[in-house]
């Protein structure tokens, strides 16, 4: 699989990426931003072309990889001149993903031991030589304490998605005391 989707995200290709074996219906839409032999980082758009933000899921959670079908050449057409932003995330894909989250301060939402949940949703504080501490952030932008988990135990990764974008909006708001 690593060899064809080095193949999609060479060529800028539209995909599909089906990752969840518990539904198989389910699946991220977008270009690879960033690949190793762990994980794949996909630059996301939603259902009616506007970018979704960050998606890093493990590479061994990739079921199968839809490309040239009729779905993306209507998502073509819907997404037309919207692109998203590059991460500027470069191998090891973990890593340089969590420099990047850390470095723009936004909130950023983690699954930990393939648990299928958003275990951590907050900002980073810090990474260290093998943990990374959060700033926890509620529903309401508000600060929730702080948690600090290790970074092997990252399985996947949200940044600048819809909700998540949402939250960073409210906790900017609410840190210049609106």
């Amino acid at each position: 699989m690593y060899q064809k989707l080095f193949e999609l995200k060479r060529k800028d290709q539209l995909v599909s990426i089906y990752y969840d074996s518990q539904d198989r219906e389910k699946f991220l839409f977008g270009t690879i931003d960033a690949l190793d032999e762990f994980f794949v980082l996909l630059r996301a758009y939603n259902n009616v072309g506007m970018t979704a933000g960050l998606y890093m899921l493990p590479l061994d959670d990739v079921i199968r990889v839809e490309y040239g079908d009729p779905y993306s050449e209507r998502m073509k057409k819907l997404i037309g001149n919207v692109t998203g932003v590059p991460s500027g995330v470069t191998e090891p894909v973990l890593l340089s993903m969590l420099e990047h989250c850390e470095a723009n301060g936004r909130v950023t939402a983690f699954e930990l031991d393939r648990s299928g949940n958003d275990d951590v949703t907050g900002v980073i504080e810090c990474i260290e030589r093998d943990t990374v501490t959060v700033r926890q952030i509620d529903l309401y932008g508000a600060d929730d304490g702080f948690t600090c988990f290790r970074i092997e135990d990252i399985t996947f990764i949200k940044h600048d998605s819809d909700v998540l974008s949402a939250l960073t909006k409210l906790r900017a708001m609410r840190s210049d005391g609106k």
